[in-house]
């Protein structure tokens, strides 16, 4: 009977143990779970603020491709603006070639009056005037000049710029759509 009782000890000693590692288990394995649950809410959070970035970055993208799309128009704009100020040079150099033909008709016309003495007086007034206005379609030609060509400075200048900053647009908006479709990679995961 003491063998009994010694058994019925170590019975009773492995129960305690047995039970005391069920709950230690049990303890550990309700901790793990709410780790887990912890963790999961979590990854769930990150996927959806993913999802919320993705669609901003989405939107920031649009945005910079439209202003890339007027950043174009600007420049082709730019590049209309050159062209009718090359074509305005070109008129001012017919302008400076009229002046320059009416200063010698008015030249001859002077040098005709003065053969005519004078009878031709009348005449050398009105050829002198006609140099007058000459010279000054002359003068306002070669101010006008020197305007058009300030501006078709300022032009290229712009131009330049315009191009540069649309080139960068695109730059970003390109990278907008890579951080866009890695921010939807994770938000899926």
């Amino acid at each position: 009977s003491s063998e009994v009782s010694s058994a019925a000890e170590q019975v009773a000693a492995s129960s305690n143990d047995l039970a005391d590692g069920a709950t230690n288990q049990a303890a550990v394995v309700e901790e793990l779970t709410a780790t887990v649950e912890g963790v999961s809410e979590q990854v769930e959070q990150n996927s959806k603020s993913a999802k919320e970035i993705s669609g901003r970055v989405d939107e920031l993208g649009g945005a910079i491709w439209e202003s890339n799309g007027k950043m174009q128009e600007m420049v082709a704009s730019m590049h209309e603006i050159n062209e009718a100020s090359k074509q305005i040079d070109q008129i001012i150099s017919t302008i400076n070639e009229i002046a320059s033909q009416t200063n010698l008709l008015a030249l001859n016309a002077s040098i005709e009056a003065a053969r005519a003495g004078e009878a031709g007086k009348g005449f050398a007034v009105v050829a002198n005037q006609v140099n007058i206005l000459a010279d000054q379609s002359a003068q306002a030609a070669k101010e006008s000049a020197a305007l058009i060509e300030t501006s078709v400075k300022a032009v290229e200048k712009g131009m330049n710029i315009a191009e540069q900053t649309a080139s960068q647009l695109e730059e970003v908006a390109e990278n907008s759509k890579v951080i866009t479709k890695e921010v939807t990679n994770i938000a899926d995961t």
